[in-house]
């Protein structure tokens, strides 16, 4: 049987598209914080659908930024989604704990601010006039000139939610006015405005379109059918207001029950229910819990092998997953090139209610992650993702060689290779000797690929060196040691020929005595008889204080 060794797995589920992303497997890193991804990692993936419809279209996922919040760090992840022809665009974001093993989803459009989902109180007069929404802040904005194609009125700028014991108030406001042509019905009249509501209530995944409705000269939620997943009465045109460029929509808990919790809220011009349907413009906020300790979505084995199986049950992000390793040699080729010793992984996804809505097969490639993944979703009949090109950074980090055998009162070398990745502009090694506080500093100089400094020969004493390397190209800081430096400097051992530390003894006295040196003959006649001749405690003595076998005091050379 073929086992495959895993020593770091990630894996998250991406919104909209539902498909995993890229895959990640690095090998083992020691002696160091290794994190799973990079500042600048990018993998581009190709697809010949677009939200279920047949269109070549390119993705794009790049690692963005490494973000702080609530004071633990997370890589920033910016998926874009790209009709090949221009015609369909969506971007999203996500977080991903440096850990691997929890995980927010976040903004959809192009804000990249990261917030939970927190509904603010205020009473609103839904009659599309924003003056009653003074102090509530945006849920999410959207950057203006990116629906597509470019329709009056599909052009989101901003989502705000709020709510108060009776109800929950959406805004949605739009670059331009809105469109009262939108109505699902052939181009250019193909649009229509629809809102999303996840949560833990009863309703936990709202569908909420509106259009306007000529026969009563209005606006209406639920016009033409565009609701889904909503509780019997809540349509017509008394849940709606709408002036120029702003809609807001009125949800009584009375209806829909009453979430303790929002994992989603997010609205979308899109041109449902018609033959090349497709999202014109979408904005909007996902989250996941924060789990501290994580959440381990993905409990791999130290060692994956075929037939083993792992779920998760993860309502926040729509149901139960369940993996299944099929296979570890499979050979894949796609246009990024062709990958031998492949981990093909059967996913299966489960919504709440008990529908499958999704059955893939993942290929990964060692140090690579995701080459192709393909199979059937209730958004796409048939979908495959193969990988077009990628780009994953190695760590930026350095070898460090002192000298191996460094002497007292002679100059240490110590030489520094970076990584080729790593040009450091800011170059300094901190010592001092053994037992001491104060650190001094030397600026390494660049010799070719090697950084080489030189601690002068003064401070090479029998106490030993300690020392630290902070290497920075003012985006990253490289330190050697790479935890804790300061507290846990590096060490190097000084050899010493002869040490004569006289005793100065008086006839008839004591006195203790401590040897701080690591010897390489620790034995006390090979410390003191080349002073005091062979032991004879007619000339002298030495005793120890210790416990020795059943009695306590002061035991003599022999028992030492």
């Amino acid at each position: 049987m073929k086992t495959v060794n895993k020593s770091f797995i990630t894996n998250f589920v991406i919104l909209l598209s539902c498909f995993l992303a890229q895959l990640k497997i690095v090998s083992a890193q020691t002696g160091t914080d290794y994190y799973p991804f990079h500042v600048g990692d990018y993998w581009v993936e190709h697809t010949d659908m677009f939200q279920g419809e047949y269109k070549p279209t390119t993705s794009r996922m790049e690692i963005e930024s490494l973000d702080l919040i609530n004071g633990k760090e997370y890589f920033r992840q910016k998926q874009r989604m790209t009709a090949d022809d221009g015609s369909d665009e969506m971007i999203w974001y996500s977080w991903m704990r440096v850990d691997s093993t929890s995980i927010i989803m976040g903004a959809f459009g192009e804000s990249p601010d990261i917030v939970q989902i927190d509904i603010p109180t205020k009473t609103i007069n839904v009659d599309g006039n924003p003056d009653d929404w003074s102090g509530i802040n945006v849920l999410v904005t959207d950057a203006q000139g990116d629906d597509s194609p470019s329709y009056t009125g599909d052009d989101i700028k901003a989502l705000y939610v709020a709510q108060d014991t009776e109800n929950l108030y959406l805004r949605l406001d739009l670059w331009d006015n809105v469109n009262t042509n939108f109505g699902n019905g052939p181009s250019p009249n193909e649009g229509i405005y629809q809102f999303s509501v996840n949560s833990d209530g009863p309703y936990d995944r709202m569908q909420l379109g509106i259009g306007y409705d000529y026969a009563i000269s209005q606006w209406s939620l639920g016009y033409n059918g565009s609701s889904s997943d909503v509780p019997q009465g809540l349509e017509g045109p008394g849940y709606i207001g709408v002036s120029g460029g702003i809609i807001e929509l009125k949800l009584p808990f009375a209806l829909i029950g009453t979430p303790s919790n929002y994992s989603g809220i997010e609205a979308e011009v899109n041109n449902c229910c018609v033959q090349d349907y497709g999202i014109l413009d979408e904005a909007g906020l996902v989250s996941a819990s924060i789990f501290d300790p994580p959440l381990h979505w993905l409990n791999f084995p130290e060692t994956l092998y075929v037939g083993y199986t792992w779920e998760c049950y993860a309502p926040d992000m729509g149901g139960n997953y369940k993996w299944i390793v099929e296979s570890l040699t499979e050979t894949v080729t796609v246009p990024a090139g062709t990958f031998n010793e492949c981990t093909k992984m059967k996913l299966i996804v489960v919504e709440t209610a008990g529908d499958t809505v999704q059955i893939s097969n993942m290929y990964y490639a060692q140090d690579v992650g995701t080459v192709m993944n393909k199979g059937w979703g209730a958004w796409a009949d048939d979908f495959q993702f193969e990988l077009v090109e990628y780009y994953v950074q190695s760590p930026k980090s350095m070898q460090v060689e002192p000298d191996t055998t460094p002497v007292a009162g002679k100059n240490l070398d110590i030489t520094v290779t970076p990584t080729e990745n790593f040009q450091p502009t800011t170059r300094r090694l901190y010592y001092r000797n053994a037992g001491e506080s104060n650190w001094q500093y030397i600026d390494l100089t660049a010799t070719g690929d090697t950084l080489n400094f030189t601690i002068p020969s003064d401070s090479v004493t029998y106490r030993g060196i300690e020392y630290y390397i902070e290497l920075s190209d003012d985006q990253n800081v490289v330190t050697y040691p790479p935890t804790d430096p300061q507290t846990n400097p590096a060490r190097v051992q000084v050899k010493i020929e002869r040490q004569v530390v006289p005793l100065n003894l008086k006839s008839m006295t004591y006195k203790m005595v401590s040897i701080p040196i690591l010897l390489n003959n620790p034995e006390i006649d090979s410390v003191l008889a080349d002073d005091y001749n062979n032991y004879d405690i007619k000339y002298w003595r030495v005793l120890r204080y210790q416990t020795h076998y059943d009695s306590a005091g002061y035991f003599e050379h022999a028992q030492i």
